[in-house]
């Protein structure tokens, strides 16, 4: 609707998408796999005990509300399906959400990244990829299982997906940029041509904040990351022939910040990005050396597993790293804390007098 004006209709997808079509760009649409049905916040008890809908309910901050829209599903799920089951509520998603858009946009959407897509929970996978198939067999497709970090890439839907949902360790525990999520930018390097297991596309998806993927508050900085390292992940990613998306902040928490309108200066980032990857005079600083480790962590002894022995990490800062920390999963930090003075690794430098050599095989 027109802000204040519901006579005024249009549909903003399709602006949007047609929009982003005109200027040459591939649209991948985002769905919330739990659909109208809540199913996720449902499963986690999210709105209260009963989480009787049509009733007034309470979220944990005791903020009261009416959510009158997932009543009416439940309601148009039972008519139209003969009750109101799980397994109904998945086909009644697939066939007349995803199937109206994979109908009715079949021009303007080139894929599909369904988030918390956890087969038989809150999504039917293979009814999800009969149904678009059958609409538009030229869409491509991926499942979020919600259930854990996609680090290193792997196909988690063997013929259902196209191509990973590359999604890191969670950003409330580890910014993107953390040496933790670079084994995803390896498994593109290490694939069949881009392709995980010669199955799916190897595609990273990451944020360009520090601590969540879309608020841009006060007190976090967008872009987080540093131009050398972003431009540095995203062109390895692509040169393997993976794929590589950027998730944008929004204004929202600016002064005069909007919802709807993607972060200024993460947008402007995103063009420094663009110029040093695709341009055709880069600059020497898009290539800069953007930070792994340059002087031997400090460990005097390695005796106490239990201590908060510093470590230089890979933006060169000392943090509390013990052997522990280490080599509890080499498999993922050891790569991150190389030393480019020296060429040894975290493990040789620690692990191994540890007597831990068999974590860091």
């Amino acid at each position: 609707f027109a802000s204040g004006n519901p006579i005024l209709k249009f549909d903003h997808f399709k602006r949007i998408a047609t929009a982003l079509k005109g200027n040459g760009f591939k649209v991948i649409v985002y769905m919330a796999s739990q659909g109208p049905a809540n199913l996720k916040n449902v499963a986690t008890n999210k709105g209260g005990p009963q989480f009787k809908w049509k009733l007034q309910t309470a979220w944990p901050n005791g903020t009261l509300y009416y959510d009158q829209a997932q009543a009416n599903w439940e309601d148009y799920v039972a008519r139209t399906y003969g009750s109101d089951s799980l397994v109904n509520k998945l086909k009644a998603y697939a066939l007349d959400i995803v199937g109206y858009y994979a109908k009715e946009y079949k021009d303007l959407i080139d894929g599909y990244w369904f988030d918390h897509a956890r087969n038989n929970v809150y999504l039917d996978n293979a009814l999800i990829r009969n149904v678009i198939n059958a609409r538009d067999p030229n869409a491509v497709i991926a499942f979020n299982d919600g259930v854990g970090a996609n680090v290193p890439l792997q196909v988690i839907n063997p013929c259902l997906e196209d191509f990973t949902a590359g999604h890191p360790n969670k950003i409330t525990l580890y910014p993107h940029f953390h040496a933790v999520n670079e084994p995803m930018i390896e498994s593109v390097e290490n694939s069949e041509s881009g392709y995980i297991n010669g199955q799916s596309l190897g595609h990273v998806f990451m944020a360009q904040n520090k601590h969540e993927w879309n608020g841009v508050g006060p007190d976090e900085p967008s872009p987080a990351w540093s131009l050398p390292q972003a431009v540095d992940w995203m062109n390895r990613t692509i040169s393997a022939g993976g794929a590589f998306t950027w998730n944008i902040g929004r204004q929202q928490y600016l002064a005069g910040g909007s919802y709807s309108r993607l972060h200024d200066a993460t947008m402007a980032f995103m063009y420094e990005v663009a110029e040093c990857i695709f341009g055709d005079d880069p600059a020497e600083t898009c290539f800069d050396d953007w930070g792994y480790p340059s002087a031997a962590p400090v460990e005097p002894n390695c005796t106490d597993l239990e201590g908060s022995s510093q470590w230089y990490n890979q933006k060169g800062n000392l943090v509390s790293k013990s052997c522990s920390f280490i080599g509890s999963n080499s498999a993922v930090r050891c790569p991150g804390y190389t030393l480019a003075s020296s060429g040894e690794s975290a493990c040789d430098l620690c692990c191994v007098s540890c007597g831990q050599e068999q974590l860091c095989q």
